[in-house]
């Protein structure tokens, strides 16, 4: 704060004394200033830095310039506006008085009479405002001066401006338009047509605490105050002060009609209602109904009305308010979830894209953002939007703690934790590759690798320990996906086997007897209402009855959702939280990808007049052909075909079609590909090499070993020395190197077992190596000679994948976030790198192999590119298990 000042008394000297801060709210600071030129004292305002950023100086201030023209005895003109480095502010006079708030906290209630004539006062300026245009927005005790008894509005159209200028942006930064207390029903649900008569329910909301003690509705938090607003009607202002004659009571609740077209069309209705100058006989009438509401008839209102906050807030509810008032039974809420423009849309993530709080009141989700990997984004059900979660970026598992108040999530090669509401994260253990899922249970973490069998790990970090083995008799390969169930004790998770044949298998943390059910399911998600609701990886959630006692299943399975999304490799984009609450996305996501060449200024050019699943594009040496992957999933390409397209003749060849060929790169000759290939029988992968025609068989290349499955390999420029990447048995990444000839023993060339070092790209004069490896926290590029000795050296500091060398050896591109950064790479006489960026890439992504290519005279790149928009849709849907068991119990009867 005092650099602020500072930074404003800087700012300002010529014009503005600045002396001290008088105030502070969710939007700006106050501060007592002396204007130089006219030698009198003013109050500048200035907005949160945060929300300057969001505005922009040119859109805030261009809006503000309405607030400028207001000329009314009862509003506070707006002297001066502006930006001084970087800093917004608007500038009012310094009233000499208290506001309405100091007044009420000091004495309460007021006399009828003064409440009378403040409210009638605040009205006139009210109908002075509306008839020009301009609406508050966010009237309430605290913007309502009192000078020398009379009543001044301040910040009046201030908060439109904000609005206006910033739009959905401004909820980014945690700051809310309006206040709880005084908001009125549209403006509470984010209604996109907001008029005059909002301020007549906030007027009245102020005129019935002036003469009550307390505004209208109360509540803990700002949800259960929201939620009375929708819902309940306040009690009679005559209840609570007898002397409050009938007429003023009458014009009160009528401005706080739920529907705006109830309320008074105009502040100069509303006065004319105060002073008695209308007759009141019909605000009577329909307060005295209001007050006959029978209880059933509230609480159907009440349930009426989360349903309608939950559309039209996109999911703000009332749920902590529920839970305290009990005054409604439980009842299924289903809402589409609705992510803003800065937050790009839900990612698809490899694994399931949420995680849902025990309770089911917030949720996490993985967002894309600009120019970074996605990260989490948390949002409770009382929230319009999520709230990023710092240190998140490139996380594709997360599992709340049993208490919600902490969230583990992973990222490639490591398993972190954060509280929530903190700002860094911390390290819990370090994991070899990835994980597909995670499980909190009472003091361990649960999770498993790319391949292999589950892991535990204490929360507070510590040696990790095997929780299942894997079953060769079943030709199991893979245990993934760890669902916790409220016990704490018992994980469900998926058995993967080599034929492709998934089960539902449940260990115990406590004797690791494990069961497998004889279930076909691609991802359980939990137990509901006595069914095991599990994704059959055909696109609907199914229940099916099961005996906890000995895990065997004891019912036939029933449909609950349908059309629900499968992320890779078939698990469910879906998630159940233990009391019940679900999130899940439909719809299909569209496999057609086009072929695009893009020059150094960012022209693009469809290459290939067909479209397929193409993936990793590789030029040949010459530049005349391509080869691609034609995958079989919607993303990390672990089974597929490869072809070669001919540019000149604009046809496909295929090369390989065994249905699991994948990652191609040319030998330096351009005659033939080496692409990994995974066996049917084994599911082990080995690195083959075939002619770029297709015309012979495959040779092996490189087998799989102790240290892993090689996934990924280049051969150097002279033909000598195989470079290549393990990974998946055992589920780590390392580099190795290996001569083609003579003494064929595989050396390490980056391979630390508690981190991740993938990708790599020689230099075209075979001297320099350059790969992705985390061991900095994060992903990062690193240089090194070939085959060395010597250092590595860093190439980039806030992120970096998929390295490929410029022919010269004198640039080196890489994926940083959504763009495409090129280094310029100096060896002589010591290291050094320049960066620049060059465009937003392509927009089919994947971190475990490189998604583009630079062409042989460095002068384009080749990339993919998805055709059309993802088909999908999210939703959330709060005490899903009362429509379970809804369900179950329909189908029980017949009906």
């Amino acid at each position: 704060m005092a650099e602020l000042l500072q930074q404003l008394s800087t700012a300002l000297t010529d014009r503005y004394a600045i002396e001290r801060k008088i105030g502070e709210g969710g939007m700006a600071t106050v501060y007592l200033a002396r204007d130089v030129k006219h030698d009198r004292r003013v109050a500048v305002k200035v907005l949160n830095p945060d929300l300057a950023i969001v505005l922009g100086a040119d859109r805030f201030l261009s809006e503000i310039r309405v607030t400028a023209n207001l000329q009314h005895p009862n509003l506070l003109p707006l002297f001066d506006s502006g930006e001084a480095n970087g800093l917004l502010y608007y500038v009012m006079p310094y009233v000499q008085g208290e506001s309405l708030r100091a007044t009420l906290d000091r004495v309460k209630q007021l006399p009828v009479d003064d409440a009378v004539h403040i409210a009638t006062a605040v009205a006139s300026a009210l109908d002075y405002a509306h008839r020009l245009g301009v609406i508050h927005r966010d009237l309430k005790p605290e913007n309502i001066l009192l000078s020398e008894g009379q009543p001044l509005v301040a910040d009046f159209g201030i908060a439109l401006a904000v609005s206006n200028a910033g739009g959905s942006r401004v909820t980014q930064t945690g700051i809310s338009l309006g206040t709880p207390q005084y908001m009125s029903p549209e403006q509470a649900t984010s209604d996109r047509v907001i008029d005059g008569r909002s301020d007549i329910y906030s007027l009245g909301a102020v005129l019935y605490e002036m003469l009550t003690g307390e505004p209208p509705h109360m509540g803990h938090t700002s949800q259960a105050i929201i939620a009375r607003v929708l819902t309940e009607t306040p009690r009679g202002v005559r209840i609570a002060r007898p002397s409050v004659p009938e007429h003023v009571e009458a014009a009160v609740h009528h401005a706080l009609e739920k529907l705006p077209a109830d309320r008074f069309a105009t502040g100069h209705e509303l006065a004319d209602a105060l002073m008695g100058r209308t007759d009141s006989a019909v605000f009577t009438t329909s307060t005295k109904a209001r007050r006959a509401m029978s209880r059933e008839t509230r609480q159907l209102a009440t349930l009426l009305a989360v349903a309608f906050l939950s559309v039209g807030l996109g999911g703000a509810a009332m749920w902590a308010w529920n839970r305290d008032a009990q005054t409604a039974p439980r009842t299924t809420v289903r809402f589409q979830i609705v992510i803003p423009p800065e937050q790009v849309d839900i990612v698809p993530s490899p694994f399931t894209p949420f995680a849902i709080a025990p309770d089911g009141n917030s949720f996490v989700y993985r967002a894309g953002v600009e120019a970074r990997r996605p990260p989490l984004y948390i949002r409770r059900l009382d929230q319009v939007v999520g709230q990023l979660v710092p240190g998140t970026d490139s996380a594709y598992a997360a599992a709340f703690s049993p208490d919600g108040r902490w969230l583990a999530f992973a990222v490639w090669g490591q398993v972190r934790k954060i509280r929530i509401g903190d700002a860094a994260p911390m390290a819990v253990a370090a994991i070899a590759g990835f994980t597909p899922g995670l499980a909190w249970g009472e003091s361990n973490l649960v999770y498993g690798g790319s391949s292999g069998p589950l892991y535990t790990v204490p929360v507070d970090g510590g040696a990790a320990s095997q929780l299942t083995m894997l079953d060769s008799a079943t030709h199991e390969v893979w245990h993934a996906s760890p669902v916790m169930l409220p016990d704490l004790e018992t994980v469900l998770f998926t058995v993967v086997r080599a034929t492709a044949q998934r089960r539902i298998g449940v260990v115990s943390l406590k004797t690791r007897k494990r069961v497998t059910l004889n279930l076909d399911g691609h991802s359980p998600l939990g137990i509901v209402s006595g069914l095991l609701i599990y994704h059959d990886g055909r696109g609907s959630l199914l229940g099916v009855p099961v005996d906890p006692g000995g895990w065997k299943v004891t019912g036939t399975a029933i449909p609950l959702v349908d059309d629900v999304a499968s992320a890779t490799n078939g698990f469910a984009r879906a998630a159940l939280s233990p009391s019940g609450s679900l999130a899940y996305v439909v719809g299909s996501e569209s496999l057609e990808r086009e072929l695009v060449e893009v020059d150094m200024n960012g022209t693009e050019r469809v290459v290939a007049p067909m479209r397929s699943s193409f993936m990793y594009p590789r030029y040949s040496p010459d530049g005349r052909h391509i080869a691609v992957t034609l995958s079989g999933s919607r993303s990390l390409a672990l089974e597929g075909e490869l072809w070669v397209y001919d540019i000149a003749s604009q046809t496909l060849t295929p090369v390989a079609r065994e249905g699991d060929a994948s990652r191609a790169e040319w030998t330096p000759d351009g005659r033939s590909l080496i692409y990994s290939a995974r066996s049917k029988s084994t599911s082990r992968f080995s690195l083959l090499e075939r002619r770029a025609d297709g015309t012979d068989s495959a040779r092996l290349l490189q087998q799989s070993g102790p240290t892993g499955d090689p996934v990924q390999g280049v051969i150097t420029a002279d033909g000598r020395f195989l470079i290549y990447r393990t990974g998946y048995h055992p589920p780590t990444d390392d580099l190795w190197y290996r001569a083609l000839s003579g003494d064929t023993t595989s050396k390490a060339l980056a391979a630390m077992p508690e981190f991740t070092e993938r990708n790599p790209a020689l230099s075209f004069d075979g001297q320099w190596v350059a790969y992705a490896s985390n061991e900095s926290g994060s992903e990062q590029i690193y240089v090194r000679r070939f085959p060395g000795p010597g250092p590595r050296f860093a190439v980039t500091v806030n992120g970096g994948n998929e390295p490929v060398w410029s022919r010269d050896g004198r640039k080196l591109y890489y994926r940083a976030g959504s763009n495409i950064e090129e280094a310029t790479i100096v060896t002589a006489p010591r290291f050094s790198v320049k960066r620049r960026v060059l465009f937003a890439s392509a927009n089919v992504d994947d971190p475990w192999h490189r998604s583009f290519d630079i062409a042989p005279d460095g002068k384009r790149f080749i990339m993919v590119r998805a055709v059309g928009a993802e088909k999908l849709t999210s939703y959330f849907v709060h005490n899903w298990d009362v429509e379970v068991r809804a369900r179950r119990a329909a189908l029980a009867t017949g009906r």
